[in-house]
């Protein structure tokens, strides 16, 4: 194997053929979309059919991406991500397991007797019992999945659904092989480990001369050609830490404007790690887009640098401090990377530099038909969120404003602030869709694309009889992209009236949500029977995939 294969045990046609053919066997169908190509960066979508359900890929050759995107499928489904994150049974058991076979239910004792050994800090058994309510309704007790410490002498138990909160994927990836599997998912543990330090401790990184003395000369044509098209600088940088980990930051500069935008990858090939960076940065990008720049600031202020912290490490876009940004003396140098001949051999150095960071690492496998998945857990180094208190209350505020949002026909005016009040803090954009903050996943082609922020702030200011600010964000609503006619029709008639009727005011209580959106009909007949929102094909699909419901190994 080589640079030119990207270290698989496989070529990616066969990946994509294996994929497929497993999908034809479940009778499940899927379809390739929005296809980008910067240069040498593609990105493909696989969507699965009938549902919003949609892994991506992405790599340095169309096929590469295609077989990026099925492996990320395989990945998302035998580890049931897939599922948790946007249905699974919310109403009713009908399973004899929740999410695994080899699953425990912990009761509040059994949790406590086990806390100790769960090196997850500050996760107390109510609080995870409410972040696991966000994902099923059904279980009065904790659903644990066991996972082996590394060196396979002990199991440990860990809430699931907690796991899915504090660490997202990184630690899960998907392997022609075991060994790649494995090599694949500490590469992102050790990204995500050496981004924070970075980030944290503000640590100047050295660059590396992009010449044929250490990159092959495919990754410097990829370079140039993303310099052409772009016309953004790009400058390559050690983020090993000085400490032979196995990461490379990237930095794009736009020179005109003075802006920028940082990724960092991770592999025992530095070839790969720095194309890694590329196909990262443009992925579902296109070359005339250049909004998702950043300006050279850093704010001093805790909370502004956790939340930065998090988008970062949760979707790679953020800010960095500005020493880390402009470069400067380093103070380690850039050190030639060792040379692997195969993923197993990489995968002993990569282990024992994982012991460097961390002596509590746990790890499971997922196999299914030939296909590997795998998922480490490094408690405080792994995971996105290090205040996990925080993190937990948060987790449970959205369950919370999940149920208030699917009842508004008998919301109160405190209960709707509280809503917006959250929405507020969680939201890019007053325009964009609330979708997300439902439990129940609507179509985005449906009218529910176009319930946003600007719509509840309309009916609280209709609840509490305040008439100018209701015009006021009438107005606002109308001069925003996201808008529908209807629902502007709807508003402009519901002020009429209530200049006509304002002694009845309160009548007209979250008139909008429930004659236009219909949420109060929805929520007593439920939105599934009522056909209105994704859950009943994203449970067909599920019921397909359990015909592999995979064993922990």
């Amino acid at each position: 194997m080589s640079y030119e294969s990207k270290w698989k045990d496989r070529r990616p046609t066969d990946t994509i053929n294996a994929v497929q053919e497993f999908l034809r066997g479940k009778d499940i169908h899927v379809e390739e979309t929005n296809t980008t190509c910067m240069g040498s960066c593609y990105a493909v979508t696989l969507v699965v059919e009938n549902t919003n359900l949609f892994v991506n890929g992405k790599g340095s050759s169309l096929e590469f991406a295609r077989a990026s995107a099925y492996g990320e499928l395989m990945e998302r489904v035998l580890t049931k991500v897939l599922f948790r994150y946007n249905y699974y049974d919310r109403y009713s058991k009908e399973r004899d397991t929740i999410f695994f076979e080899d699953e425990v239910l912990f009761d509040e004792a059994e949790y406590k007797n086990h806390l100790s050994e769960l090196g997850l800090r500050n996760c107390d058994y109510h609080s995870a019992l409410d972040v696991q309510k966000y994902f099923t309704a059904f279980s009065s007790k904790l659903v644990m999945e066991p996972f082996n410490t590394i060196n396979g002498e002990k199991t440990k138990y860990f809430p699931v659904s907690v796991l899915d909160v504090l660490f997202g994927t990184n630690g899960m990836a998907f392997g022609n092989t075991l060994e790649e599997a494995k090599t694949q998912a500490l590469s992102e543990v050790f990204e995500r480990y050496c981004n924070k330090e970075i980030i944290n401790k503000e640590i100047i990184m050295p660059q590396i001369p992009a010449d044929g003395s250490i990159f092959k000369d495919r990754l410097l044509e990829e370079i140039v050609e993303v310099k052409e098209k772009t016309g953004l600088e790009v400058t390559i940088y050690d983020a090993s830490l000085g400490k032979g980990y196995p990461v490379i930051s990237v930095i794009f500069e736009n020179k005109e404007n003075n802006t920028y935008f940082v990724k960092f990858g991770a592999h025992f090939d530095i070839n790969v790690a720095t194309e890694r960076c590329l196909t990262e940065m443009f992925q579902g990008r296109r070359n005339n887009q250049s909004d998702y720049m950043k300006e050279k600031t850093y704010l001093d202020d805790s909370l502004w640098r956790k939340k930065n912290l998090e988008s970062i490490l949760h979707t790679g876009d953020g800010y960095y401090p500005v020493d880390v940004v402009n470069g400067g003396i380093s103070e380690y140098k850039f050190e030639k990377w060792p040379e692997f001949h195969s993923n197993s051999e990489a995968l002993e150095f990569y282990t024992n530099k994982l012991l460097e960071i961390s002596d509590e690492v746990y790890f499971k496998v997922y196999k299914e038909k030939g296909f590997n998945v795998v998922r480490y857990l490094i408690p405080q180094v792994s995971q996105i969120y290090d205040d996990i208190a925080y993190k937990m209350r948060w987790q449970g505020e959205l369950n919370d404003i999940s149920n208030l949002l699917e009842r508004t026909d008998d919301i109160t005016e405190n209960e709707l602030k509280d809503c917006i009040d959250f929405i507020s803090n969680n939201c890019s954009s007053a325009s964009n869709t609330i979708i997300p903050f439902f439990k129940h996943r609507f179509s985005y082609n449906s009218i529910f694309k176009y319930y946003n922020l600007y719509l509840l702030k309309f009916e609280y200011y209709i609840m509490c009889g305040k008439l100018d600010s209701v015009k006021e964000i009438m107005e606002k609503y109308k001069n925003k992209s996201n808008t529908n006619k209807d629902i502007l029709s709807a508003m402009t008639l519901l002020i009429e009236k209530i200049k006509g009727d304002s002694d009845n005011i309160k009548e007209y209580k979250m008139l909008l949500s429930n004659k236009l959106f219909k949420i109060d009909q929805l929520h007593s007949d439920d939105y599934c029977k009522c056909n209105i929102c994704n859950c009943q094909k994203i449970k067909k699909a599920y019921d397909k995939f359990l015909i592999a419901l995979p064993k922990g190994v």
